[in-house]
């Protein structure tokens, strides 16, 4: 879903075809829900086929020989193990972090592989994009905003069936805790509603009341800020081992009190780093906030500019990577 939210950031528009492997993730009822309201078709590889993906294949060998082989701690000399000291670990020389590699990587095909001459087409792929789009046009009826409801729509559903009943006194019950929006006034009790929920922020899920999404916020949102969704549920899975619980007797009333005493500091450190570097990626073209997009400009584009070439997102802000300056920040 972040992939899909960049894809729209850097060209104002998703493809007309996704082909992707056969992981559980791309198999998954909200990816295809996504690509069905956007008129994406979602095609995958034949298992066992490698040939069916070459040309993705042949990107990601010349991505290594030109960038990933000659970066410290590349992993291309365990490819004979045997040969291998500890002199001359990977492991010895690692330094690249997520966010440095990403920069590194945003640079490499900007300003190498996308001025190089292609063996297909004997042009750029920038230029040979843009000629294309010069002589086929710019299909403005496929332009997509990265507005607030598009990154609602990209936000992953509450669970497979992607609804819940609402309590008008309580609100919808998502992950064992009570959301709550001033629209549940007027609804009906007992109906099911579609419910988005925020992977970034554990406070906000997102329900459909008619036609409109409606930010339903949660009783504990003190106690939860900071936390993304995959830290709550790992909280929950260490609650359950420390305190003898099960998850079906987990009451918003016992993970109150639990989180009153939480200390975040005793839990396992990777997942917050993990966490940390990713919304380090992520925050600075706006791609975990929500509701910030409705609060701030959106640029333009004319007709004739290329959406590859548009140096700012639809929010104003700069692209990781996209100046020299980015990059020697990470």
């Amino acid at each position: 879903m972040m992939a899909l939210r960049d894809i729209v950031r850097r060209h104002g528009r998703l493809p007309n075809t996704l082909v992707v492997d056969n992981g559980a993730e791309f198999r998954s009822a909200a990816l295809q829900r996504v690509c069905e309201f956007y008129a994406v078709s979602l095609r995958y590889r034949p298992a066992g086929q490698p040939r069916h993906g070459s040309v993705l294949e042949r990107l990601f060998g010349t991505a290594h020989s030109q960038l990933i082989h000659n970066l410290a701690g590349n992993t291309k000399c365990l490819k004979n193990v045997r040969t291998v000291t500890k002199s001359v670990s990977p492991q010895r020389h690692a330094q690249w972090t997520l966010p440095s590699l990403y920069g590194a990587l945003n640079k490499y095909f900007q300003d190498l592989y996308g001025t190089e001459l292609h063996p297909a087409h004997g042009q750029p792929p920038e230029l040979h994009l843009q000629r294309q789009l010069t002589q086929t046009g710019q299909r403005h009826h496929r332009a997509i905003r990265l507005d607030r409801t598009f990154l609602i729509e990209t936000c992953p559903s509450v669970d497979q069936c992607g609804e819940r009943k609402i309590d008008v006194k309580r609100g919808v019950k998502v992950h064992h805790l009570w959301y709550w929006t001033e629209a549940f006034r007027g609804a009906r009790a007992q109906i099911r509603v579609p419910v988005r929920v925020d992977p970034w922020d554990a406070r906000f899920c997102y329900v459909l009341l008619g036609q409109l999404w409606h930010r339903c916020v949660c009783k504990l949102a003190a106690t939860l800020r900071r936390l993304t969704r995959s830290e709550l549920e790992s909280y929950f899975e260490e609650m359950t081992c420390k305190r003898g619980v099960s998850k079906r007797d987990l009451t918003p009333e016992r993970i109150r009190e639990w989180m009153q005493i939480l200390d975040r500091n005793a839990f396992d450190k990777r997942l917050q780093a993990r966490q940390a570097e990713a919304r380090l990626i992520y925050d600075a073209p706006a791609l975990t906030s929500v509701e910030r997009m409705e609060k701030e400009p959106v640029a333009e584009m004319s007709p004739s500019d290329c959406p590859s070439q548009v140096c700012t997102d639809n929010s104003g802000h700069i692209p990781i990577g996209s100046s020299q300056d980015e990059y020697d920040l990470y």
